[in-house]
């Protein structure tokens, strides 16, 4: 059951805080192959040299969470931008994380858009959604997947996310 409070935030239009358990990117970038995440309770802090892959992970959770458009301008917050230089095996992201004493997981494939949504229970996987999700239709902000999302986290826009909750450097050749 929810928390009460949450229940409250719920009504009001707001989701519940949310905690970043791990992510793992795929052909992501720097992560050819995949390439796991854990954080710990709390903030954190992602601190390494230049070019070590920092900001391709936060873009890479963005990435799973609100999708990858199919722009050929590497310039862009695209496949084009972010699928590893070198053709990788496999091209997909995968976010877990806890809300309210629940656990969720999202895997997405940035080649087909295909999303799969998965509460984890004591009896297994609760599948809450899984289908396609095109970052790039016309429709994508209201789409059935996009709900949903915008229901676990109270957000179902990249650019309100990175506002929001991110600290990121904005991409060479983005206006800003």
């Amino acid at each position: 059951p929810a928390h009460p409070a949450n229940a409250g935030l719920r009504a009001a239009g707001i989701a519940p805080r949310w905690r970043l358990r791990e992510v793992t990117l795929a052909g992501f970038g720097v992560y050819r192959e995949p390439t796991q995440f854990a954080f710990p309770p709390g903030a954190a802090v992602i601190a390494g040299p230049n070019e070590s892959g920092k900001s391709t992970l936060l873009s890479g959770i963005a990435a799973v969470l609100f999708g990858l458009p199919a722009v050929s301008d590497p310039a862009k917050f695209s496949v084009a931008r972010f699928r590893s230089f070198s053709p990788p095996k496999e091209f997909w992201g995968e976010i877990a994380w806890e809300e309210d004493g629940r656990r969720f997981r999202l895997r997405r494939s940035f080649d087909s858009h295909r999303v799969r949504l998965e509460e984890e229970t004591a009896q297994g996987p609760h599948r809450l959604f899984e289908g396609e999700h095109n970052p790039g239709a016309r429709s994508s902000s209201e789409s059935a997947f996009a709900k949903v999302l915008r229901e676990r986290i109270g957000l179902s826009n990249r650019e309100l996310f990175t506002e929001t909750l991110c600290i990121e450097q904005p991409l060479a050749g983005e206006d800003g």
